[in-house]
């Protein structure tokens, strides 16, 4: 095979240093040479390869100037492209050549063949699509040694996510002596957090950044390596080198921890008092290097990326057969059925449905085509088998639905309208629009049409509602005017609620302004008090003081975003409200402050991207805060269950905005544990301030929350009254159900 891979910008290939990454691409495109493929490798300037070396110069940060590059000089009759950069800006191209992409680290990049480093990875972090292969080594590069020296060994980024922090409590607990070795990216947590604690510690020696023999050196005669990894671990290459030198490991099981480390389950812990009374660890160290030989070389690696080439190649020409098929005898079929020559075009179109070399795309077309041929001759019940028949070959699409929608509403089955056309409004559109597209049926016309069902079946409310969805997309639709007084006619909704103007004051009495609906609970405390919750922000501002970005998830109308805005244009709010009308308020308080610092987006947070069910409350209640994804009594009788947009704060935030976050407030009426299991790479990364308010109808406890927080210390707060106690504290205080969850290094701020 005629192979490209592309290497990212970090290190050269093969790195002097610090570089699992590039390391394994070395290992993997000389053992492909060797196997006698023509292999080209994309690599910084002096990279050194027995392949074809095509090296790249640009500005550190600018990944898209590698794509750029690879794309103007991408040598003739490729048969594979091996993408290794961090964002997989290869695979985005979409080139016509095959694109396999290595996820390297714990992110879930758009593109069509993404490969994960586990099993793990590609089930938490890539939600099932895509392929894994593990990570593997040349185990001739890795000297073995079966006598140890007396010293434990830290080897990966002195930083929080690796665990550093962990590494060093078990060398003060244990006094063991410890030898720390990695590369720093992050001065300041490294001069403030780590260096102190070393500098206490005489049995403990940092040595830097280490490469080459001495890194091997240390490796092979360390008695054992503490990895206690506290984020959503990809893979964790130097496990493997450890084991391959004779060296035991023990671990925090995060990630894909349990996975590599599969052989040696007592080996891997829950956290460090675990891991304490695990030492020394007593492992046979012939047995180590016997099981990294069994599962992890670099043979076996590359046998299954040769493996998964060859599939990705033959999966291409297929789809290449698909095309030429679709080519000639669909235009044809569409031809007649133009022409209304219906029995020739369903020949043709028939013909094209049994075919395995067309795609479900284009079958979904097909029988959308074959509906409409038979909603021409008046034949409903084969219109509707073909709609049905749509199913069998890819997710269901609003046009289909609407077109079934439709069929029972001509039919007065208004049950049955309304599922489909419900359906059609809880559709993610594709990100391919694909053969099928009609764009009302993604936007207004099942909110229309669901507004006519549910006005004949007397549900006036909730065809007020969509109405409401359908001017949003369509707002120049005179019909929808039309419906709109109908139903505030019929509702008497007009006169219900006044609308007020406040001036509202920051804790630098500085102003900001709020519309307000009233009457409502949080409206009348505002105008009333003139703050709502008035503690959140003196108590949390600290976190704020040298800006960043503030995410309010679960929003509302904007009060606490509002607030911090105005304390500094430097941090920067992003907020997150699913309930529609709370939304649009949002967005007015927001627009009459002219605040360029805070942003809005009407989506709910959790742990899966696409819709959600969401028991809205109605305009006429005095609490609609209590509106909920998951029902309790606090919401009442008065609710309308609607379809919402909803997404994960790791999916919906790119990588700079990620490490941007400094502190996330969450009131999201029981969803809190899904929205920080949504949210753990940005967690990881950026280690920000988390405060929530946990309601009684929770599922999941505060304990179950920790669980995912394992290196933060949680705090009870009354922000009514500024009260703050440590969770675990006996205290007489009453306190309203909200905590603040703060990273251990910045534990001693919030006091």
């Amino acid at each position: 095979m005629r192979i490209v891979h592309v290497a990212p910008d970090f290190y050269p290939v093969p790195p002097l240093n610090y570089g699992g990454i590039e390391r394994m691409i070395y290992a993997l495109v000389e053992e492909s040479v060797k196997r006698g493929h023509e292999v080209y490798l994309y690599a910084r300037e002096g990279s050194a390869t027995s392949a074809q070396l095509i090296p790249y110069h640009h500005e550190p940060g600018r990944p898209e100037h590698i794509a750029t590059f690879v794309k103007q000089t991408l040598p003739q009759k490729v048969d594979i492209i091996h993408d290794h950069t961090h964002l997989s800006v290869i695979g985005k191209l979409k080139l016509t050549v095959p694109t396999v992409c290595t996820i390297h680290d714990s992110l879930k990049n758009d593109v069509e063949h993404p490969v994960y480093l586990s099993k793990r990875a590609l089930e938490h972090v890539g939600k099932g699509k895509g392929y894994y292969v593990y990570n593997g080594i040349d185990l001739n590069e890795y000297p073995f040694q079966k006598e140890k020296e007396d010293y434990l060994l830290f080897l990966g980024v002195i930083s929080a996510h690796k665990g550093i922090h962990h590494a060093l409590e078990i060398a003060e607990k244990t006094k063991r002596r410890m030898k720390i070795a990695g590369p720093v990216f992050n001065t300041e947590y490294f001069l403030n957090e780590v260096e102190p604690r070393i500098n206490k510690l005489p049995h403990v020696e940092y040595v830097g950044e280490v490469g080459g023999e001495y890194r091997l050196k240390l490796l092979r005669e360390a008695e054992c390596l503490v990895f206690p990894t506290s984020w959503e671990e990809p893979f964790g290459l130097v496990m493997v080198e450890a084991m391959a030198c004779g060296t035991p490991v023990i671990a925090l099981d995060n990630g894909a921890v349990s996975e590599v480390m599969n052989g040696y389950p007592s080996q891997i812990c829950k956290n460090t008092d675990e891991m304490i009374t695990h030492l020394p660890v007593r492992s046979d160290a012939s047995g180590l290097r016997e099981y990294v030989s069994k599962y992890f070389t670099v043979g076996h690696m590359t046998e299954n990326y040769l493996s998964l080439y060859k599939e990705v190649i033959q999966q291409s020409e297929n789809q290449k057969d698909d095309e030429r098929i679709t080519e000639h005898l669909l235009p044809a079929a569409n031809y007649f059925k133009s022409t209304k020559e219906f029995d020739q075009a369903i020949t043709l179109y028939e013909r094209l449905l049994k075919s395995n070399h067309v795609v479900p795309d284009v079958k979904v077309f097909i029988c959308n085509e074959m509906a409409d041929i038979y909603h021409q001759r008046a034949e409903g019940e084969k219109e509707r088998e073909y709609g049905y028949r749509s199913f069998q070959y890819d997710k269901p699409r609003a046009e289909i639905c609407c077109r079934l929608g439709y069929g029972f509403l001509q039919d007065n089955k208004l049950d049955q309208a309304v599922f489909w056309y419900t359906r059609a409004t809880e559709l993610a559109l594709p990100k391919k629009k694909g053969m099928l597209h009609y764009e009302a049926c993604w936007t207004w016309l099942p909110h229309v049409q669901l507004c006519v069902c549910y006005y004949r079946l007397g549900s006036y409310e909730k065809a007020y509602h969509h109405n409401e969805e359908a001017r949003k997309h369509n707002p120049d639709y005179a019909n929808l005017s039309t419906n709109k007084e109908l139903l505030e006619n019929v509702l008497n909704i007009h006169n219900d609620h006044t609308a007020v103007q406040i001036e509202l004051k920051n804790d630098n009495q500085e102003s900001f302004l709020m519309n307000l609906h009233l009457p409502g609970f949080i409206e009348e405390t505002l105008q009333n008090n003139g703050n709502w919750e008035p503690f959140m922000m003196k108590t949390l501002k600290k976190y704020l003081k040298d800006g960043g970005i503030f995410l309010d998830v679960g929003a509302n109308i904007g009060y606490h975003a509002l607030h911090a805005a105005s304390l500094d244009s430097n941090i920067d709010c992003i907020c997150f409200e699913p309930h529609p009308e709370i939304f649009e308020q949002l967005q007015q308080n927001i627009e009459i402050n002219a605040f360029s610092n805070v942003s809005a987006h009407q989506l709910a947070v959790g742990n899966s991207v696409g819709h959600i069910n969401f028991h809205m409350q109605n305009r006429n209640n005095y609490n609609r805060g209590m509106s909920a994804i998951d029902y309790y009594d606090g919401i009442g009788t008065d609710y309308t269950p609607v379809q919402v947009p909803t997404t994960t704060l790791d999916a919906f935030l790119d990588l700079e905005t990620k490490s941007k976050v400094k502190l996330i407030k969450i009131d999201t009426q029981g969803h809190e544990y899904q929205v920080i299991e949504g949210a753990l790479d940005l967690i990881n990364k950026s280690r920000p301030v988390i405060t929530l308010e946990h309601h009684n109808n929770d599922k999941k406890s505060i304990q179950d929350i920790s669980k995912l927080l394992p290196s933060y210390e949680i705090y009870k707060v009354n922000f009514w009254n500024g009260k703050i106690a440590r969770y675990e504290e006996e205290s007489s205080e009453e306190f309203m159900d909200d905590y603040v969850f703060v990273p251990l290094q910045l534990k001693d701020r919030i006091c």
